[in-house]
C-alpha cells in the first residue's frame, strides 16, 4: 500500500513532533532556518517501510549541492584530460630533444627524469661537474668533460642544486666546471644554488620557484635528491616526489638529472629506499658509477633508450697534476693491450724470415704451421690479431705487423 506525501509527513510528525516540514526560508539566523528539512532517500521497494528519512537544514542542503557540483566539474575535467591523452594515430608527438650524451649514447632527453647513483665518494660530484661544463660549453674538449656532451643550450637556463656540500665546496665545484668548459666567467644562463643548510620543507618550494622564474630551461641537475624528503623509505612521500619531478620535466620540457646514493655494501646498485626503487623505474636512464683501485667507471645498466655495458663504460681518475678528475683508458683498450702483449711474440715468429708482407692465405698457413693448429683455428687466430690491431691489411691487400 502506497502512502501520499502528506500521509508520510503526518506520520513523521507523530513520531518526531519537532518536524514542521520543508524549510524555505533564505533569511540567515531566523528560527525558520533552524527548522529541519525533510529529505526522503529511497533504499529499495516503493513503500514507506523501504524509505528512511534524514533531516537537514536548508544551508546544509545547499552545501551538499555545491559539493555534488564540484564533483561533476572534477569528473568533466578528468574526461577532457583523458581524451587529450588518448592514442591518436594521426597525431604523432614530436620526438624529445636529445640534451645530454655519454660517449656516443644519448642518456637524457627533454621531458624525462634520470638518475645517477654510486656509493659515497666514488665520483658522483665529478660527473655532475663535467655535465655542467658540457652544458655551458658543448664545444669544450671531450676529455675535459669526461666524455659527456650536450647539444647547444641556445640561451636556455642551466639549473643546478647542491644539497650535499658546504658553500665553499659548492663554489670550488662550480669553478672546476668552468675550467672543464674552458671558461673564466660563468655564462649568464647558469644558475647554481647551494641548498645545504636549508630546511627540508623549503627545498622543494625553492626548486619550483627557481624553475618557474627561469621558465625556459635547458637542464636541471640535482646533486642530492634524497635530501628533498624526510625518509627515502616512506613510500607515499617518495612516490609523490618522483611524480612531481616527472611533472616538472614535462611542464618545462627539459631533463631533470638527480644524484642518489647507493646502499652501502650493495653490489647490485640498489639505491636508497622506496625513493631509489621508484626513481629507477621511472628514469629514462640509470647512470651508475663505481670505483676500483682509484678508477671510476660510468655505465648505463637500465636505460630506456640506451645501454652501456660496464666493460665499455667511460673511466676516470683524479689527477694530482691537473687537480681534477680526468679520463682513463677504456677497459676494452686495456684488455686489448694485454692481449697484444701476450700475442706479440707469436706474431713476430709468424713474420720471421719473411719480407714483412703476407697475403691472407700465406698468413693463415704460417699461423697454422707455427701453431701448430688447423686451418679453422688459424683463421680464428688471425681474426683475433686483426681485431686487437696486432696486424693490419695494407691498401695492396697484404697483411703486416702493426708498429707497436
Amino acid at each position: 500500500m502506497e502512502h501520499s506525501h502528506n500521509d508520510l509527513e503526518a506520520r513523521l510528525k507523530l513520531l518526531h513532533p519537532c518536524i514542521t516540514g520543508v524549510n524555505t526560508s533564505e533569511q540567515e539566523g531566523t528560527e525558520a532556518e533552524k527548522e529541519p528539512l525533510i529529505i526522503k532517500e529511497p533504499i529499495g521497494g516503493g513503500v514507506d517501510s523501504f524509505y528512511h528519512y534524514k533531516h537537514y537544514s536548508s544551508r546544509y542542503l545547499l552545501k551538499m549541492e555545491a559539493e555534488r557540483f564540484a564533483l561533476e566539474v572534477k569528473k568533466a575535467e578528468a574526461e577532457i584530460q583523458l581524451d587529450l591523452r588518448r592514442f591518436n594515430k594521426s597525431d604523432k608527438p614530436v620526438a624529445p630533444q636529445p640534451v645530454l650524451s655519454l660517449g656516443d649514447h644519448v642518456i637524457c632527453t627533454a621531458g624525462n627524469i634520470s638518475v645517477t647513483s654510486a656509493k659515497s665518494k666514488e665520483g658522483k660530484t665529478a660527473a655532475i661537474s663535467s655535465i655542467m661544463g658540457a652544458a655551458m660549453n658543448p664545444n669544450a674538449p671531450r676529455e675535459h668533460l669526461l666524455d659527456f656532451r650536450c647539444c647547444s643550450h641556445d640561451g636556455k637556463i642551466i639549473l643546478h642544486f647542491d644539497t650535499e656540500q658546504s658553500p665553499y665546496d659548492h663554489y670550488r665545484m662550480v669553478e672546476r666546471s668552468l675550467r672543464r668548459a674552458g671558461l673564466v666567467e660563468p655564462p649568464t644562463n647558469l644558475e647554481s644554488y647551494c641548498l645545504s643548510g636549508v630546511d627540508l620543507k623549503d627545498r622543494s618550494e625553492m626548486l619550483e620557484v627557481a624553475m618557474e622564474r627561469a621558465g625556459n630551461i635547458f637542464i636541471v641537475l640535482i646533486d642530492g635528491i634524497g635530501d628533498f624528503i624526510n625518509d627515502p623509505n616512506n613510500g607515499p612521500e617518495a612516490f609523490d616526489l618522483v611524480a612531481r619531478l616527472h611533472q616538472l620535466a614535462i611542464q618545462y620540457d627539459c631533463p631533470i638529472l638527480s644524484v642518489l646514493h647507493e646502499n652501502p655494501g650493495s653490489e647490485s646498485g640498489k639505491t636508497r629506499g622506496h625513493l631509489g626503487s621508484h626513481l629507477e623505474r621511472k628514469a629514462e636512464t640509470n647512470l651508475r658509477l663505481s670505483k676500483v683501485d682509484g678508477v671510476t667507471t660510468m655505465w648505463v645498466e637500465r636505460g630506456r633508450h640506451c645501454t652501456i655495458p660496464k666493460e665499455h663504460g667511460v673511466r676516470f681518475y683524479f689527477s694530482e697534476e691537473d687537480k681534477m678528475h680526468v679520463l682513463a683508458p677504456p677497459q676494452s683498450e686495456l684488455k686489448a693491450n694485454d692481449a697484444r702483449a701476450k700475442l706479440k711474440p707469436f706474431a713476430l715468429s709468424v713474420y720471421e724470415g719473411t719480407n714483412g708482407e703476407l697475403s691472407w692465405t700465406e698468413l693463415r698457413n704460417r699461423i697454422a704451421e707455427i701453431g701448430p693448429m688447423t686451418e679453422s683455428g688459424a683463421r680464428k687466430k688471425m681474426d683475433r690479431m686483426i681485431a686487437i690491431q696486432l696486424i693490419e691489411a695494407t691498401v695492396a691487400g697484404k697483411y703486416v705487423l702493426v708498429d707497436l
